[in-house]
């Protein structure tokens, strides 16, 4: 809200527009988590098919993983032969 307000300083601030501003910011917000998400469950799945069973301490550090380091598995996923390989990929060792 505040940063709205200060980039409109010193005009009136119509509440409707703001609220439409706001709605728009949450709901981009919304989609950027959800395609972060997203991404996770995917990677998940895809390395589940391949290393059955998929160690719950690697589910947990892929779900608290960072873009970047979902990325070096997406990159990497190819490469990947074993579960040592996607901690190793995870902490950008590969």
């Amino acid at each position: 809200f505040i940063e709205i307000i200060q980039e409109e300083e010193g005009e009136k601030i119509d509440m409707c527009t703001l609220t439409d501003q706001i709605r728009m910011v949450g709901k981009q917000e919304g989609l950027i988590e959800g395609n972060f998400e997203g991404r996770i469950s995917l990677l998940i799945e895809l390395l589940k098919a391949r290393f059955t069973p998929l160690s719950q301490d690697i589910i947990h550090d892929i779900e608290n993983s960072n873009l970047e380091q979902l990325e070096s598995l997406k990159t990497h996923f190819y490469e990947i032969n074993s579960q040592e390989d996607i901690i190793k990929t995870l902490n950008n060792k590969v």
